[in-house]
């Protein structure tokens, strides 16, 4: 039984209503915390919500909400009854109704094991956290058999709402599980970082402040333009094998996700130097902005890593509404309650700079590597643009061997006033650190 897998063993109380109803609820503990839970049975009138059903989803948001317990729900059937008409479409309006009330007061997790079709998509997608199982999960508002009846295209169940689809390309999921089992235990482990710090926490190391080699942490390069996976830094300054990743699929040049820090948990976005730079896209402005509230809403900190060369350009980004993506992001952090540190390794540029949690927008504490650049752009780029002129006059009057000459010495000069020293004297970075003391640096920007 899935609820029974949910459960820590022996702590499950399942409760059934009187007569035929395609739900169940329970409750029990989850990684020793309270937690209630409902699950469509797909065995009984194929799962669909009517009014018993709507009912007993309704009473168990309003129960989790006074307890202040997480609720997760197993979805996996056909959505509102038919048979039961507009009553079970005002159950699934009250269903929706708990969604909103619930959001911010109480973790809220969705696990489509099944099919979640029409209306009832609407309810995972109102939680905080969805996943799904490869080849088996499928979230649409319209079948393939109505899909190709009202607008003559043809579309598998798949193509319309597979696993694949939402994680990869719509976002609407968080997480995509080989099987249910898979798919049960991440929804375990990300329950824990919503609960009390873990007992006998590692105590965090001693400064030993050494030198400022910043090839001290393994794999990240001191070149600013050379990728590299920032999995590998994440795995260096959180607490070992506590990293948990939030959508790893979609907007891949962003990374979002839980550690443990000295064994409190936090929630890290993070650039991602492999895919696109590091760059933000429209997708991953949306996808940080959604993190970003959701972990306010549980007052998580928040750790910024930024390596970012800016918002990715172009007339695909602008068409898809990357000023209001990244609008959103600038808000996201300007309404942020929660404690927010913000950590930049290499290079902050441009409006990214600015929306990825600085001080300008936001209550972050800032940190610096010692060789990170931080302005309107890149060395090199704001050289060439604001000198083009003079470049163009050494080139006519001295040849091109003068122009690298020129065009080293003011970059030279551009990346001395874009360094952290000066950010630091700006009042924009509060602290600089060395690579190998950015661990003990952030374990103290959240004491």
């Amino acid at each position: 039984m899935r609820l029974s897998a949910l459960y820590d063993p022996g702590t499950v109380a399942v409760s059934e209503p009187d007569g035929v109803s395609g739900v169940v609820t329970a409750s029990g503990l989850v990684n020793g915390q309270p937690v209630l839970a409902f699950s469509q049975d797909v065995t009984v009138i194929g799962g669909s919500v009517g009014a018993v059903e709507g009912m007993q989803i309704s009473d168990l948001q309003q129960k989790a909400l006074e307890l202040g317990v997480p609720i997760i729900g197993i979805w996996d059937g056909g959505g509102a009854r038919i048979q039961d008409g507009v009553s079970a479409l005002a159950q699934f309006g009250k269903i929706f109704s708990g969604n909103v009330a619930a959001a911010g007061k109480i973790p809220q997790l969705s696990l489509v094991l099944g099919t979640c079709a029409g209306g009832a998509c609407y309810s995972p997608a109102l939680t905080d956290f969805v996943i799904m199982v490869t080849e088996q999960s499928r979230m649409f508002l319209t079948g393939p058999y109505i899909t190709q009846e009202m607008t003559g295209e043809a579309a598998t169940v798949e193509e319309l709402g597979g696993c694949q689809l939402h994680n990869q390309i719509s976002g609407v999921a968080h997480f995509a599980a080989a099987d249910e089992d898979a798919a049960i235990a991440y929804a375990r482990e990300l329950l824990a970082f919503f609960s009390a710090p873990l007992p006998d926490s590692p105590k965090p190391p001693a400064d030993n402040h050494t030198d400022d080699n910043p090839e001290q942490l393994p794999g990240i390069p001191l070149n600013p333009s050379q990728p590299y996976d920032v999995h590998a830094l994440l795995a260096n300054i959180f607490d070992k094998d506590t990293f948990l990743e939030v959508q790893p699929n979609f907007a891949r040049n962003l990374v979002t996700g839980y550690a443990r820090l000295a064994g409190n948990p936090v929630a890290i976005i993070a650039n991602q130097p492999t895919w696109l730079a590091g760059a933000l896209d429209t997708n991953a402005a949306k996808k940080a902005a959604r993190f970003v509230k959701t972990n306010t809403n549980y007052n998580l900190p928040i750790i910024t890593i930024v390596d970012v060369p800016g918002f990715l350009p172009g007339v695909k980004q602008e068409g898809a509404g990357i000023i209001t993506a990244g609008a959103e992001l600038v808000k996201a952090y300007a309404n942020a309650k929660t404690k927010l540190v913000t950590l930049i390794t290499r290079k902050a540029y441009g409006g990214a700079f600015i929306a990825l949690g600085s001080k300008s927008i936001s209550n972050a504490a800032v940190i610096a590597w010692p060789q990170a650049q931080i302005g309107v752009m890149d060395a090199e780029a704001a050289m060439a643009l604001v000198h083009r002129r003079e470049l163009a006059a050494v080139a006519a009057a001295k040849g091109e061997a003068a122009v690298a000459t020129t065009r080293t010495q003011l970059a030279a000069e551009y990346r001395l006033a874009q360094s952290a020293d000066h950010a630091e004297a700006a009042g924009q970075v509060d602290s600089i650190v060395t690579p190998e003391n950015t661990r003990a640096a952030l374990i103290r920007s959240l004491q």
